[in-house]
Order: structure tokens, then sequence, then C-alpha cells
């Protein structure tokens, strides 16, 4: 099984050419939602983000955590994420829905699960409340989607500062995507933990700064997962070739499926206890 948590890095050698990556891997102009959600598998380690005011879904690959513990993305926001004080529990049980809302990974990271995209719906624009969570989507509109600063400051943090516009932008727009940055950064996320403090250059999409790390994540995902894919594949083939000859399943065909059922659940639980091996022999210090 892969080492999901390797980080990429000048030691793959040969197994990985930076410059073959960059042409073979090349991100789309525009908006990186429907690209980011085809290139993530079921399952794979990434946090989701649901972007109000684009009606936007983001998965964001988790290409450089910390070590992984029981309950990581709750442990990182208590004690590792710099919000300028303790995080009061509401948003910290709030980010968590919003970042994690399926079950975690046999090591612990945030799984990727398609069918679930929790909205903010109680963002404001003054006050504690769910202002991590407007940092975050301040990044994510204008990195991610593409969006400019002004749409960013009206449609997403309903704020009225893009009549104030300096050359770098509507100041609060722009101090909220600073620090939505450095909070995606500080939790390992792609693309902003490749950049120093999350912050990112004009051309990162074209820079293989971004483009390894992102190709490396994308086929351990892969790799790990096909097992998986490939007995769900199995199952709903005989399933659909029974169905289309027949309206009930044959003996032959439903112990057939029973075993492919069995082998499925042999394979997920000799990875979770795989999983759950090497994170035990890792011990994780704090």
């Amino acid at each position: 099984m892969p080492d999901m948590l390797a980080q990429p890095s000048a030691k793959l050698g040969p197994t990985l050419d930076p410059e073959n990556s960059a042409k073979t891997l090349a991100l789309p102009s525009g908006d990186l939602g429907d690209y980011l959600r085809q290139i993530t598998p079921e399952g794979a380690p990434a946090m989701q983000f649901a972007l109000w005011g684009f009606d936007g879904r983001y998965p964001l690959p988790l290409t450089a955590p910390h070590t992984p513990c029981p309950e990581w993305l709750r442990w990182e926001l208590q004690n590792r994420i710099d919000a300028g004080g303790p995080l009061e529990h509401k948003d910290i049980e709030r980010l968590i829905e919003l970042l994690a809302p399926g079950r975690a990974r046999p090591d612990w990271l945030p799984a990727y699960t398609s069918s679930a995209w929790p909205v903010e719906d109680r963002q404001t624009p003054t006050g504690r409340r769910c202002t991590l969570a407007r940092y975050i989507a301040a990044a994510v509109a204008y990195d991610l989607g593409a969006h400019d600063l002004g749409e960013v400051s009206v449609k997403v943090l309903g704020l009225r500062d893009h009549d104030q516009r300096r050359n770098s932008g509507p100041p609060k727009a722009v101090e909220y995507r600073r620090y939505g940055r450095r909070l995606l950064a500080g939790l390992g996320a792609w693309p902003w933990a490749h950049a120093p403090r999350g912050k990112l250059l004009k051309r990162w999409r074209t820079d293989v700064t971004f483009l390894v790390p992102l190709q490396v994540w994308h086929e351990r995902a892969l790799e790990e997962y096909r097992p998986v894919q490939e007995e769900r594949e199995r199952q709903g083939a005989i399933v659909d070739a029974a169905l289309a000859g027949a309206p009930d399943l044959t003996p032959e065909q439903i112990a057939e499926q029973e075993e492919g059922e069995s082998t499925l659940f042999a394979i997920e639980a000799e990875q979770a206890k795989l999983l759950a091996a090497r994170e035990q022999a890792r011990r994780p210090m704090r």
C-alpha cells in the first residue's frame, strides 16, 4: 500500500520527473472546481468547501498535512492554527462540519465525500462567528474560483469595500484572502501549503512547485483505492448483466455477488488494518 503521507520532494528521483509532470498535469484556466472534483477519488485525503455566492464546490487536497492523529482537524484547529487567540468551540465545530463532512480515513485525515457539501448559511459581515470560514471562502474564491477581489468582496464576504479599491484590491477582501491562505497552508491544503505563508504568485498554476505535489497526491490516491473501485465495478457488472437478461438474479449470481461483497469487505478491512498499524508505529509526537 502506498504511503499517502510521504511528502513530494526532489527525493522522488527517477520515479517522477518534474518537467514531464508539469506537461502531463496542466491546470485549466478559470474555475478549478470541476477539475478538482474530477481528479479527486472518493475517500482521498482531502478537505472540501462549498462556496456560497457562486455556488461552487471545491475539494481541497491535503498534499502536505502534518502528522495525522485522532480527530486530526480538530487538533490542528485547537493547537496549531494561529487565529489571534483561542478559537471558540462553536467556530471549531462549524469549520469541521464545513471542511470535513464525511467520515475520517483510517489514518485520521479527512476523507473526500462527493455527496456531502455543507454550505455556510450564517456568514455575517461583522463579528467572530464564522469569520474563519469567510477567510477560507475568500482564498478559495480568488485562487481556485478565479474571481476578482471585487466579486469576492460583494458576493462572498458581503462587504462594501469594493469602492475603496487600492492597487492591491478592496482592503478588507485582501485581508480576508491573506488570512485564508495562511490558514489553509497551515492545514497542508493544496496549493497554499507549497507557498510561503500560503501566498500564491500570479503564475502559480504553471509552476511545478504546485503541479508535482498534486500529481503525486492524485496518483497515490488512485492506487490506494483502485482495488475497492475494481471490486465495486465488478459487482455492478454482475447486477447489470443479470437485470438485462431477467428480472431476478439466479442463485449462482447471488452467490457470486455475495462473494464479491465479502471480498470488498476484506480489502477495506485490510487497508484499514495496515494504515492503523503504520500510524501506531509512527507514534506522532505532540
